[in-house]
């Protein structure tokens, strides 16, 4: 809390970034990269987490998966050159159920650019999860 608390006076004062990376996954030919972050600003971290990819080298970023309100965490990797699988799997530090309560959502592109994007249910999460929750997944 404390370090959310001083990231979001550092936004509002300096300007810094509140992402945290959790991982990144170069394509098999190298063209392109994927990573997964969290945005942790504010008085209440929330389970927020994306997936992103860009060319190799280039600056910018598009967002291709958003977990949002939900202890959920994409997963990367690719299965060949232009085929990233995504694994929507429960996150590490909470309980492995969405919160009937709170709108949660878990949305993702299936392509961009020439890449495919596929999704699956990682082990934890399918024999956790109700089928309601299953269905309101990407697939």
């Amino acid at each position: 809390m404390r370090r959310a608390l001083l990231c979001a006076f550092s936004v509002l004062s300096a300007g810094c970034s509140c992402n945290t990376i959790l991982s990144t996954a170069e394509s098999p030919a190298l063209r392109y990269e994927a990573q997964t972050y969290t945005v942790e600003c504010g008085v209440m971290v929330p389970f927020n987490a994306y997936a992103r990819i860009r060319k190799t080298g280039a600056s910018d970023w598009s967002d291709i998966v958003a977990v949002r309100e939900v202890n959920y965490e994409p997963k990367l990797r690719w299965i060949a050159p232009l085929d990233l699988q995504v694994t929507i799997e429960c996150g590490s530090d909470a309980p492995c159920d969405a919160n009937p309560q709170r709108h949660w959502s878990v949305t993702g592109s299936s392509r961009w650019e020439d890449v495919r994007i596929t999704y699956v249910v990682g082990e934890r999460l399918r024999h956790s999860a109700s089928d309601d929750v299953l269905r309101k997944l990407p697939h």
